[in-house]
């Protein structure tokens, strides 16, 4: 799976979560999800469900970040 990982960081900008925020709604530490989100390290489906239900997701805003 390829994820768009720029429109994803964009979206958590203009959604004004923070990173820290984030990780610990995901039970993961700060440098694991700044390692996904750069794509050093790969996403666990279980983990883009709670990303996209932290960040509200729409089903077309999946596609685009999630399956790009």
């Amino acid at each position: 799976m390829k994820l768009d990982y720029k429109k994803i960081k964009k979206v958590i900008k203009e959604k004004g979560y923070r990173h820290d925020f984030i990780a610990k709604k995901m039970n993961i530490s700060k440098q694991s999800l700044s390692y996904k989100l750069n794509g050093k390290i790969d996403f666990w489906t279980e983990e883009i469900k709670m990303l996209s239900d932290i960040l509200d997701l729409t089903p077309q805003e999946k596609m685009e970040i999630f399956l790009k």
